[in-house]
């Protein structure tokens, strides 16, 4: 089955995906230091916050 690619930087849109299709989430992150060191916001949002959504997210389904 194919899922749509998520911005992890746009939280309402990963929340809205995860509850859609909780049963499969692949993570990625921005990894490239360069562009992480002049667009630390875009960073932080991709390698942060967009995984603690997803581990809340979680815990949230969990306790269905």
């Amino acid at each position: 089955m194919d899922y749509p690619e998520i911005n992890l930087a746009e939280a309402d849109n990963l929340r809205a995906f995860v509850h859609s299709a909780p049963d499969v989430i692949e993570c990625h992150r921005l990894t490239a230091v360069d562009r992480a060191e002049t667009e630390r916001d875009l960073a932080f949002a991709i390698n942060a916050t967009g995984p603690g959504i997803l581990a809340e997210e979680a815990k949230n389904w969990a306790r269905r």
